[in-house]
């Protein structure tokens, strides 16, 4: 009798056993998805800052090509169809589009891409610069271009977690 009954004691886990285990697993469940979002924004700045290179070369050939950056008069979103859009449709394969602003109407969206030809530049060498940037940044911040301490006058409404890069001093 003592043998059978050790038996079936020994058979499975008890009630704290199996509460341990759970709350293990759901802490590193919740690590790993805590991660996940952290790399889901970071390769979302990524792709955005290799957007803004891609459009950076497309100035720079356009420029190459006109002895000018597009003028003011075409400011604005970038893939929204506009003038700025058709003015470097020649230099890039697929005009870039923000990864969370392809979800939505990019014209109405918080994430763009946007052209300035004509922004105010102080503490530079030059008062005024043409620059393009991404409105939004979620894990890098700060200004990649370094030719001026502050950008007034910008028509897309750029804020601290925007990502400017220059485009050049406005010829117009």
């Amino acid at each position: 009798m003592f043998m059978s009954q050790m038996k079936f004691n020994s058979l499975g886990f008890t009630l704290i056993e199996l509460l341990v285990v759970i709350s293990i697993i759901g802490f590193l469940s919740t690590l790993g998805v805590v991660n996940l979002k952290n790399a889901r924004e970071k390769a979302r700045d990524t792709t955005r800052l290799s957007d803004l290179k891609q459009l950076k070369n497309a100035m720079e050939m356009y420029f190459n090509d006109n002895r000018q950056y597009p003028p003011s008069a075409q400011t604005g979103i970038i893939g929204i169809g506009g003038t700025i859009d058709a003015s470097l449709r020649p230099y890039l394969q697929k005009t870039p589009i923000d990864p969370l602003g392809s979800s939505d109407t990019p014209a109405n969206s918080v994430h763009f891409y946007y052209y300035d030809g004509d922004v105010n530049c102080t503490g530079g060498e030059y008062a005024r610069i043409a620059v393009i940037y991404s409105k939004v940044m979620e894990r890098i911040s700060g200004n990649a271009s370094k030719i001026c301490t502050t950008f007034t006058g910008l028509d897309g409404g750029g804020n601290a977690n925007s990502y400017y890069i220059l485009a050049g001093p406005y010829t117009n």
